[in-house]
């Protein structure tokens, strides 16, 4: 594909999913691809410019809400984890911040 086909075929993609996604952002999910040593089921949370440029190469699908929440799920366990390290450690020798 040549580079300015791959650009009209991103800000059409682009287009398309800021209709879908007006907050601006939404769960991808790799795909595996040999060349690139990728194996498939990552899930990431990415702008919908991103989003865009990833459906475009092939690289990655929406994730579905199964996926989605399998995400949610795990970072919540993690977030909790560092929690309840930064509350053990109050005494002020591990400062942990986490934001959402």
């Amino acid at each position: 594909m040549d580079i300015k086909g791959f650009h009209i075929r991103v800000a059409a993609k682009h287009a398309e999913l800021r209709g879908l996604y007006p907050h601006g952002y939404l769960y991808v999910v790799t795909r595996e691809v040999a060349e690139k040593r990728q194996t498939a089921g990552a899930v990431h949370e990415v702008s919908v410019r991103t989003a865009a440029r990833l459906l475009v190469e092939n690289s990655h699908d929406i994730a579905t809400p199964e996926q989605v929440d399998s995400y949610n799920a795990h970072n919540a366990v993690i977030r909790e984890s560092l929690l309840a390290a930064q509350s053990a450690a109050a005494g002020g020798r591990l400062n942990v911040r986490i934001t959402k």
